[in-house]
């Protein structure tokens, strides 16, 4: 998977500039489990916690590309 350039900068950030560029929400957001997302996957509920909003957002933006 190819990085973009500010990630290695400014992770945080990288991550709010491309959700602003996100104009709509993919359905599989609809029937997102934060709960199981976070116990099947460890290491990101490390970085992230248990937030549904903080999980929702890491999915949308790596998970589903990652499969």
């Amino acid at each position: 998977m190819r990085r973009l350039p500010c990630a290695k900068i400014l992770p945080g950030l990288c991550v709010m500039v491309l959700l602003l560029f996100i104009t709509e929400i993919p359905a599989e957001a609809a029937t997102f489990d934060p709960a199981f997302y976070s116990s099947a996957y460890p290491d990101v509920s490390a970085v992230y916690g248990t937030d549904p909003q903080a999980l929702l957002k890491h999915y949308i933006v790596y998970g589903m590309a990652e499969g």
